[in-house]
């Protein structure tokens, strides 16, 4: 899914943004390089058999290739 925008979470790791939707990148996930330049996530939406609230799992980063 394409994102709008990653921001850096000062503890070494980044947030993805996705409209309403924030989605925690853990420090040294690798990401891959994009092919069309752009932001891209992928993952998974699940709900919790605890308590029911929705868990995300990362499963591949799509970024533009550093300059």
């Amino acid at each position: 899914m394409p994102a709008r925008a990653i921001e850096a979470d000062g503890r070494g790791g980044m947030t993805v943004i996705l409209g309403d939707l924030r989605i925690e990148i853990p420090e040294g996930f690798a990401p891959r390089t994009s092919l069309d330049s752009r932001i891209h996530v992928c993952f998974r939406m699940e709900p919790s058999e605890l308590d029911g609230n929705t868990i995300i799992t990362l499963v591949c980063l799509f970024l533009p290739a550093q300059t």
